[in-house]
Protein backbone atom coordinates (compact mmCIF):
# COMPACT_ATOMS: atom_id res chain seq x y z
CA UNK A 1 0.00 0.00 0.00
CA UNK A 2 1.29 3.23 -0.92
CA UNK A 3 1.15 6.17 0.99
CA UNK A 4 0.19 9.35 -0.46
CA UNK A 5 0.78 13.31 1.16
CA UNK A 6 -2.42 15.13 1.87
CA UNK A 7 -2.38 18.91 3.22
CA UNK A 8 -6.01 19.31 4.92
CA UNK A 9 -7.57 22.01 6.27
CA UNK A 10 -9.36 22.11 9.43
CA UNK A 11 -12.04 25.03 10.69
CA UNK A 12 -11.19 25.24 15.06
CA UNK A 13 -14.02 27.09 16.52
CA UNK A 14 -14.08 27.76 20.16
CA UNK A 15 -17.44 29.96 21.23
CA UNK A 16 -16.74 32.77 18.90
CA UNK A 17 -13.70 32.37 18.30
CA UNK A 18 -12.75 30.85 15.09
CA UNK A 19 -9.22 29.83 13.14
CA UNK A 20 -8.28 27.43 10.36
CA UNK A 21 -4.70 24.84 10.91
CA UNK A 22 -3.44 23.24 7.90
CA UNK A 23 -1.59 20.09 8.67
CA UNK A 24 0.34 17.88 5.99
CA UNK A 25 -0.95 14.22 6.51
CA UNK A 26 0.76 11.12 5.34
CA UNK A 27 -2.41 8.76 4.38
CA UNK A 28 -3.65 5.58 1.77
CA UNK A 29 -6.33 7.95 0.96
CA UNK A 30 -8.47 11.11 1.35
CA UNK A 31 -11.07 10.26 3.63
CA UNK A 32 -8.16 8.47 6.32
CA UNK A 33 -6.22 11.68 6.16
CA UNK A 34 -9.60 14.06 6.57
CA UNK A 35 -10.17 11.77 9.59
CA UNK A 36 -6.34 11.77 10.90
CA UNK A 37 -5.90 15.28 10.64
CA UNK A 38 -9.31 15.74 12.42
CA UNK A 39 -8.94 13.59 15.26
CA UNK A 40 -5.31 14.81 15.45
CA UNK A 41 -6.92 18.10 16.63
CA UNK A 42 -8.97 16.47 19.93
CA UNK A 43 -8.10 16.93 23.32
CA UNK A 44 -10.18 13.82 24.30
CA UNK A 45 -10.23 10.14 23.54
CA UNK A 46 -12.21 9.26 20.24
CA UNK A 47 -14.85 7.46 22.53
CA UNK A 48 -15.68 10.82 24.33
CA UNK A 49 -16.11 13.16 21.08
CA UNK A 50 -19.21 14.11 19.80
CA UNK A 51 -19.95 13.35 15.75
CA UNK A 52 -22.38 16.04 14.44
CA UNK A 53 -22.94 18.89 12.45
CA UNK A 54 -20.31 17.53 9.67
CA UNK A 55 -17.67 17.56 12.42
CA UNK A 56 -16.89 16.87 15.68
CA UNK A 57 -17.28 18.48 19.31
CA UNK A 58 -14.55 17.75 21.83
CA UNK A 59 -14.32 18.47 25.55
CA UNK A 60 -18.16 18.51 25.99
CA UNK A 61 -18.83 21.00 23.03
CA UNK A 62 -16.25 23.65 24.18
CA UNK A 63 -14.06 23.41 20.93
CA UNK A 64 -15.73 22.13 17.35
CA UNK A 65 -13.60 21.29 14.65
CA UNK A 66 -14.73 20.61 10.79
CA UNK A 67 -13.18 19.48 7.75
CA UNK A 68 -12.57 22.31 5.40
CA UNK A 69 -10.66 20.79 2.29
CA UNK A 70 -8.30 17.71 1.57
CA UNK A 71 -6.12 17.84 -0.93
CA UNK A 72 -3.65 15.20 -2.66
CA UNK A 73 0.00 16.48 -2.59
CA UNK A 74 2.43 15.28 -5.53
CA UNK A 75 5.14 13.79 -3.67
CA UNK A 76 7.64 16.31 -5.09
CA UNK A 77 5.86 19.09 -3.09
CA UNK A 78 5.60 16.79 -0.31
CA UNK A 79 9.37 15.56 -0.06
CA UNK A 80 9.98 19.51 -0.20
CA UNK A 81 7.38 20.12 2.31
CA UNK A 82 8.72 17.76 4.82
CA UNK A 83 11.80 18.30 4.43
CA UNK A 84 10.90 21.83 6.18
CA UNK A 85 7.85 21.20 8.41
Amino acid sequence: MSVNHFIVKIMCRNGEYEHTKVALIASDNEANASQTALLNECRCEVDALNFEDGGVYDLGGEFFYQVKSCQPVPPHDAEIMLRYL
